[in-house]
């Protein structure tokens, strides 16, 4: 019964999104930084990499 609410809260608030607020995903006048790490079954990290990423404004072909 909880799965269902959290189900049909989580439909709704989707299906609220303005479309035109749906196609932008990162903002052009911003860099996104991001931290990967790459961790073995053991648990030693392997390696340690920063990520950054600067948008151009238009989508991106898949």
């Amino acid at each position: 019964m909880q799965l269902t609410i959290v189900y049909l809260l989580s439909l709704l608030s989707i299906l609220q999104t303005p479309a035109a607020y749906s196609l932008v995903i990162f903002n052009p006048n911003r860099n996104y930084s991001y931290q990967a790490f790459f961790v073995s079954p053991s648990g030693d990290t392997l390696t340690r990499e920063q990520i950054t990423l600067q948008p151009n404004g238009q989508p991106w072909k898949y």
